[in-house]
This record gives structure tokens, sequence and C-alpha cells, in this order.
């Protein structure tokens, strides 16, 4: 995968990344893969309670097949609700792109280490300053920092123009 690779969280500083990812992947002729990782559902199982309590081989099988399946529906769920998610932002983001935008959601808990790995194999790594992160007056967020240190191609970090 060659071309620009947008980290994307839903932040105003990322739809800036995206934004300005398309214009430079307009002059250089190339295209723009916009990734969003979401972090995994860690909810309680409804099944697992049921288990206490059961001894029959075939009723502890019965809601363990439940069990799995009631995990894959949640996980398809949330890969759904992200898809969508980004979809939504990059038509937000750029209306009517004149370049290729690929779209690519992740699940996982650590999405500096999704970007830095995908930077392998991309000509350049863009992100926004800061994210959703909870310290607001930050200048550079974790993840953007961290990228900024183990990227294996340039990175170009983007400020929201509309705040400073």
């Amino acid at each position: 995968m060659s071309g620009i690779v947008v980290g994307i969280d839903g932040s105003e500083n990322a739809l800036e990344a995206l934004r300005w990812a398309v214009q430079d992947a307009q002059r250089r002729k190339t295209t723009v893969t916009a990734i969003y990782v979401y972090p995994p559902k860690r909810e309680r199982s409804p099944h697992l309670a049921a288990l206490s309590f059961v001894t029959a081989e075939a009723t502890v099988q019965r809601v363990a097949e439940d069990d799995r399946a009631w995990r894959e529906e949640r996980t398809a769920e949330g890969r759904r609700s992200a898809e969508r998610m980004l979809s939504d932002i990059v038509r937000h983001a750029v209306p009517d792109p004149q370049v290729t935008i690929h779209q690519v959601v992740v699940e996982d808990d650590r999405p500096a280490r999704v970007l830095i790995d995908r930077s392998a194999s991309a000509d350049l790594l863009v992100v926004g300053a800061r994210g959703r992160g909870g310290f607001g007056g930050l200048k550079l967020g974790s993840v953007s920092q961290q990228v900024t240190v183990h990227a294996k191609c340039p990175v170009m970090v983007v400020r929201n123009s509309s705040k400073h």
C-alpha cells in the first residue's frame, strides 16, 4: 500500500489532516487510505453466568456456542458501526474528493501501533496534532507523538487551523 495514510479518530484535527492529505494526494497523483482504529468492545457475556450453574455436557456446549455467536455478532456490529462512522467522517470532511480514498477500520487498542505498522508501506503518514484524548492543553497528542518517533515513512502532523 503506497500512497498517503491518514489516521482518523473523528477529532477536528483528524478532519483537517484528512483534508490536507487529499490535497497533497492530488498534487502527488496518488491515493489516500483513511484508517480508523477503534477499541474492542469489552462487554461481559450474558452467557457466562449460565455456565456457573450447568453441569450437563450438552447444555455446556449449547451455552458455549451461544456465547461464541454472541461474541461474533458483537464484533461484527462494532465493525459495521466503525465503518459507518469512518464513511460519514470522510464524506463530511471531503465531500467531493478528486482522489481515491480507501477506508480501513481496524479493531485494536493501540492506534499508534496500527499506524506505525501501516507506515512501513506508505509514502507519507498524516495525523492530526491531537485527537480526542483527555489532556486538552497539549499541543501534540500521544498517538501523533508516537508516530513521529517510530513511523517508517515521513510524517505530517496537521493542526486544526480554525483554532490557532
